[in-house]
């Protein structure tokens, strides 16, 4: 069985089935040691943390140096369909936001994600899109956007051109 994710147990979807894994002897760009588990509970657990003493009143505010960062990261971990995962196993933010609105419901109302990289959060967009509650939860990202058809380049992850909208026309989330 595959495992659920901080994110996708947050998001009511528990264990991921059909995840997208990396098949043995394919290469991916994120790999794994011994402690890689480890220090990336590690890491969505400091987020958790930060935000618990910010809105428990115990700290102004907080800055979490986490890696990895996790913005390539979506529901189930790996996107479906995706290359690559960007070095991200956890992600962090989204996690640390969907928390916020669970556990801290009374006194957070609303997360704003921004998310200013030279790469598109693409990990972040799907997990922001499938929140339950889109008044709640907001997400922008500025990033680079590059591609050539001559040669079939695209600036990783090859997400995230132009203004992303829902079906209606409404750029809340």
């Amino acid at each position: 069985e595959t495992p659920s994710t901080p994110v996708a147990s947050m998001l009511g979807v528990g264990a991921v089935s059909g995840a997208p894994n990396t098949e043995k002897g394919k290469k991916s760009d994120t790999t794994f040691t011994s402690g890689s588990l480890k220090a990336a509970r590690r890491a969505a657990g400091a987020v958790k943390h930060a935000v618990d003493r910010v809105l428990l009143g115990r700290n102004r505010n907080a800055f979490a140096v986490v890696r990895p960062p996790g913005h390539h990261a979506g529901v189930g971990g790996l996107l479906e369909g995706a290359e690559s995962c960007g070095f991200c196993i956890f992600n962090n933010v989204a996690a640390g936001a969907l928390h916020a609105l669970h556990a801290h419901r009374a006194r957070c109302g609303k997360v704003a994600i921004i998310d200013i990289d030279v790469h598109h959060g693409n990990g972040t967009q799907e997990i922001v899109k499938k929140y339950t509650e889109p008044d709640r939860l907001y997400f922008f990202s500025t990033h680079l956007y590059d591609t050539d058809e001559k040669t079939d380049y695209k600036f990783y992850p090859g997400s995230g051109l132009g203004f992303d909208a829902d079906e209606d026309g409404d750029a809340g989330n």
